[in-house]
């Protein structure tokens, strides 16, 4: 059990999906409302990144003080290393000088970037970003910086702002080799990225447009190569960034009719969500494709994940009724938590399928905030009233209010392509079967569990299993009583080996 320091304390925690729980948990802050923003994995360690408006902040035994004014927000990273079962912060500081915060984190390596958006000027090592902020107005600008990982602690290489007079913030950043792609919302009326300046379309309205730049890496020092706008004349925002290669998702939400280069999407109510897709070819990026998705009421996505050209999105959907490329979900409570799939054909792109989830309380709403994809299992995680459903599962504290939530749901068409081997092996008795199927399980050298999930024919869970898994491996018997007959996907997974089976009910 975690338990606040203060008033909001920020969390990471590591869960097992092998396993099916949690290993380890840690709490961070101090007296005032802190939070943890961001989080990235490497090989090297965990890092997490955020703000605290405590004077202090701790980290495991480590006590970091504010470097700015009583009640300003502090940005800080924090490493954590990762042993398996337990775990511990290897170091934590304080990012920069001023009133900042941050929104996303990349990792490549021992190299960290960090984004987010800054109150000016803001300081870090020895350089001083200025604020665009006209006279008398306090407003924010964006900015990107790289940090090393030197052991005991982190050392900031370079630092890059951009923006204009008005609030400019960064979302979101991936990263791959010296390319730094960022992405987030501008509200002044033009705003530069180094020497390349883009112009707000909704300005005399002084609403937000959406931004995508490239930033190059040069190892001590860095520039920005590109900046994409887009957007319509009412709010535009960026929530998400994935990279494949050259390729480079954004997804957010858009209030109005909007242009994503020459493409250009409608808005079939209040607020939309969108997905498209930019080319890098280098000195320049652009639009290829673009999608919208949702109803009459106020629809966004919040995170992207992407595996080949398999693109995950995730968010929440307050219409009653909401429309992904003629697949429609229905709203069951305020706002409800949607996973959707598209298929990137190169240059054009379709949704595939979109699922559901959320709370059982009508008015209460359900929101969704990270998306991750490893193989066929897609992993939301965000926060809802309880008691909530996820197709057959729920999830809730018998108190009732508000629980974060870590939820899976298995792409049933990515377990048709996972590699073969050791699941050659794997075989079902009777297929067909009515009341039960046995399951010949090989061994799995250094694997001591086995975990079943059977899946039905559109890929939600439907039973779950698992058990200890002997050197020689075992032949399990699974019960299907209370299954409606039909064609089924049984996947079975010990260690890093897993295997698929269709199997047919009677």
């Amino acid at each position: 059990m975690l338990t606040s320091a203060g008033r909001e304390d920020g969390f990471v925690a590591k869960w097992s999906h092998a396993q099916h729980r949690f290993m380890w948990a840690h709490g961070m802050g101090g007296t005032e409302g802190d939070i943890a923003t961001a989080v990235a994995v490497t090989h090297h360690g965990v890092y997490v990144a955020g703000a605290f408006v405590s004077p202090k902040a701790s980290f495991g035994t480590s006590v970091v003080p504010s470097n700015g004014l009583t009640g300003n927000s502090q940005p800080f990273v924090a490493k954590l290393l990762d042993t398996g079962n337990t775990s511990q912060f290897g170091w934590a500081q304080a990012i920069g000088v001023g009133q900042a915060g941050i929104a996303a984190i990349a990792v490549h390596e021992t190299t960290i970037y960090l984004a987010g958006s800054y109150f000016g000027p803001l300081r870090l090592a020895n350089t001083t970003l200025p604020n665009a902020s006209a006279a008398g107005l306090s407003t924010t600008d964006l900015f990107v910086t790289k940090l090393v990982d030197e052991g005991l602690q982190a050392a900031i290489v370079w630092a890059q702002r951009a923006g204009g007079w008005n609030d400019d913030d960064a979302s979101s950043l991936v990263v791959s080799g010296p390319n730094v792609y960022v992405a987030g919302s501008f509200r002044s009326p033009t705003a530069t990225f180094g020497p390349t300046t883009v112009v707000n379309v909704g300005a005399s309205r002084g609403t937000t447009d959406v931004f995508v730049a490239k930033l190059l890496d040069a190892g001590p020092t860095s520039s920005f190569t590109w900046v994409q706008q887009a957007g319509g004349t009412y709010d535009d925002y960026a929530s998400a960034l994935a990279l494949s290669g050259t390729s480079v998702y954004v997804a957010g939400s858009m209030g109005s009719k909007a242009l994503f280069g020459a493409i250009s999407l409608p808005n079939a109510g209040t607020v939309d969500l969108f997905v498209a897709k930019l080319t890098d070819d280098g000195l320049s990026g652009r639009f290829v494709w673009a999608q919208q998705a949702g109803g009459w009421g106020y629809d966004q996505a919040r995170a992207l994940a992407v595996q080949g050209t398999s693109v995950y999105v995730v968010g929440d959907f307050y219409s009653e009724e909401a429309n992904f490329g003629g697949l429609t979900l229905r709203n069951r409570a305020n706002s409800d938590v949607f996973v959707a799939k598209l298929s990137d054909g190169g240059s054009t792109s379709r949704f595939e399928w979109a699922q559901q989830a959320g709370s059982e309380t009508e008015g209460r709403g359900s929101y969704a905030f990270a998306a991750a994809v490893s193989g066929a299992q897609v992993y939301v995680g965000g926060y809802m009233a309880s008691p909530g459903r996820f197709g057959q599962l729920s999830v809730g504290d018998p108190r009732g209010g508000i629980v974060a939530f870590l939820a899976a749901i298995t792409d049933s068409a990515a377990l048709t392509t996972l590699p073969a081997s050791w699941a050659a092996e794997l075989s079902l008795y009777p297929n067909p079967a009515s009341g039960s199927v046995q399951v010949r399980v090989p061994p799995v050298a250094g694997a001591t569990q086995v975990a079943f999930s059977l899946l039905d024919a559109v890929g939600r869970l439907v039973r779950t299993h698992s058990r200890e898994l002997p050197a020689m491996g075992l032949t399990e018997q699974l019960p299907l009583a209370g299954l409606s007959p039909g064609v089924y996907l049984l996947r079975v997974q010990a260690g890093q080996q897993t295997g698929v089976r269709r199997l047919i009910l009677e």
